[in-house]
């Protein structure tokens, strides 16, 4: 499992990797120090993504507020597309 998630972090797939292992039945389940390593992994990637939307959400909002306009493009590389300014 170490090798595991080590290169779930080397492939930036940590979170990933977590929220499709929770979906496993119950008896199906990794064991529990490992679940809780990313798990750790997972809430720290989705608070650093929280701070950056955050960063993000003032610039933009300072952009707005000088008429300059945003090109977005959304990248079909994700499930849900993924914004790119």
């Amino acid at each position: 499992w170490n090798e595991v998630i080590q290169q779930a972090i080397r492939h930036r797939v940590c979170p990933l990797l977590y929220h499709q292992l929770n979906t496993l039945e119950a008896d199906l389940r990794i064991p529990t120090d490992i679940e809780q390593r990313l798990q750790e992994i997972y809430f720290h990637s989705m608070k650093r993504n929280m701070q950056l939307f955050y960063e993000l959400s003032k610039v933009l909002h300072l952009f707005q507020e000088h008429d300059i306009q945003v090109i977005v493009e959304l990248s079909q590389e994700s499930d849900g597309g993924e914004a790119r300014y």
